[in-house]
């Protein structure tokens, strides 16, 4: 079926979605919901497969530092092709350019495929990065007035740096890490969009009874990585074959954490994407990604868990070995992300950055063991600031004021999205904590007066 959906029922304890999506554009209604072709290259698990020692012997260098073509004998270069991973063939009295076929069609065949990851804005690989898009700031500059400068964070940057570029560059992190996405050819990756504020979507076409989330699953047989943001109408369908960023996301503050995952990960985070319940605008699930990864293809049709527990949370480990806490809620949990359950399960106060600018917020919760305050300020250290409130800031973030704990997800404190699903992506990683917690520079206690942290008040 287009787009990969699973010809058999749902896996137990999810739910049928109520109403049939149109299937002209494959399962999703949404638009660009079909499949983009069929991944000929992917082999179900099990079969034989074609070039067994790829991943083990990438085989015999082919041409030479010229780019001209490494002159052999056809003997010899039948005996390479042997060696190597395509078929056996025999070249006898072939002319030196026929007998050249087989053997660049073995070395094409042959070239080691490294798991997708996240690219940091140096251009080279990472294992996580947090984007923290800044709101539109008067007095600074075109760029900053237009609202297209951002922090940068990863393990070894040091703390928050500019970015390199604006955050519409497809050479900074964000929009490098999804250039495998738009290119030309994506039959041999999988792929799910996702996000409450779709592209192209109507303002008629709400998603209420989906969950507040957003996010990116792009993967390879090898790993890949999860984008989980706070970004409205991003990223761009795959068909659109370019990056870029919506003109609506713009004027408020943003953020998204990037982190590579082996692709065993992947299960588990499809397990998640059943309780959030998330609209998927644009997708592609195929062969052994189908195969391996049920409960993603239970997503991109539409179901979700259908019995409790209604939250549910897994530890997740990157590439380069770091644990990350996924927290995901279905509709049903009806609480909040935070003082519901967050606080609780991490067994600290938290610090809460949300979206101030909607209706029914909850104020600041102190009724438990652990208390949720809301900030109210944010202020990136230096002299250069910048600092800015809430009310300007879309990005949804925590972090617990006496450590370690910082978590970077995709939903807000009010009374409509206790009934939405949602999560948000946690971690003890000590250079994730000393960038987020200083950030924090008015919050609301319970008594509802706007307070400063300082390093002698307690919570």
């Amino acid at each position: 079926m287009p787009g990969g959906v699973p010809t058999n029922g749902p896996s137990p304890g999810l739910a049928v979605p109520k109403t049939h999506p149109n299937t002209k554009n494959g399962p999703i209604d949404s638009p660009g919901g079909a499949s983009h072709g069929n991944p000929t290259s992917l082999q179900p698990q099990g079969a034989t497969q074609t070039c067994p020692n790829c991943h083990a012997d990438p085989g015999r260098q082919t041409t030479k530092s010229t780019g001209s073509v490494d002159t052999q004998t056809s003997s010899q270069m039948a005996l390479d092709s042997r060696r190597g991973c395509g078929p056996r063939h025999r070249f006898l009295d072939l002319s030196p350019i026929a007998a050249m076929i087989p053997l660049l069609l073995a070395a094409l065949l042959c070239v080691p495929a490294g798991a997708l990851t996240c690219y940091g804005d140096s251009g080279q690989p990472v294992d996580w990065f947090v984007v923290y898009k800044l709101p539109a700031l008067r007095g600074s500059g075109e760029a900053a007035q237009r609202g297209l400068q951002y922090k940068y964070l990863d393990e070894s940057s040091g703390g928050w740096r500019d970015g390199r570029g604006l955050i519409d560059s497809p050479e900074g992190a964000v929009g490098r890490s999804l250039q495998p996405l738009y290119r030309s050819n994506t039959s041999q990756l999988a792929f799910l969009l996702y996000n409450d504020q779709r592209p192209q979507a109507r303002k008629a076409q709400g998603s209420s009874k989906r969950g507040h989330t957003k996010g990116v699953l792009l993967l390879d047989r090898d790993g890949g990585f999860w984008l989980v943001h706070s970004v409205p109408d991003f990223p761009p369908l795959a068909s659109s074959a370019a990056y870029s960023w919506p003109h609506s996301a713009c004027t408020y503050g943003q953020t998204l954490l990037c982190v590579s995952f082996p692709f065993a990960q992947f299960s588990k985070i499809g397990k998640q994407l059943t309780y959030t319940y998330p609209q998927v605008y644009d997708y592609h699930l195929k062969g052994i990604f189908a195969q391996e990864f049920p409960d993603l293809e239970n997503v991109i049709k539409g179901y979700h868990v259908s019995q409790e527990p209604w939250n549910s949370s897994v530890t997740l480990t990157s590439q380069a070995g770091a644990v990350f806490q996924s927290f995901a809620k279905f509709s049903k949990f009806g609480d909040d992300l935070y003082s519901g359950w967050l606080a609780a399960a991490l067994g600290t106060n938290l610090q809460v950055q949300f979206w101030h600018k909607t209706v029914g917020v909850l104020p600041s919760n102190c009724s438990d063991t652990w208390q949720v305050l809301n900030v109210n300020q944010i202020a990136f250290p230096g002299p250069g600031g910048p600092s800015f409130n809430s009310t300007e800031d879309h990005s949804k973030w925590c972090v617990s004021p006496k450590g370690p704990w910082t978590c970077v997800g995709d939903m807000n404190r009010n009374q409509g999205e206790e009934q939405r699903g949602g999560g948000t992506l946690c971690a003890q990683l000590p250079a994730l904590w000393k960038a987020f917690q200083p950030l924090v520079k008015n919050y609301q206690p319970c008594n509802g007066m706007a307070r400063k942290p300082s390093r002698d008040y307690k919570i």
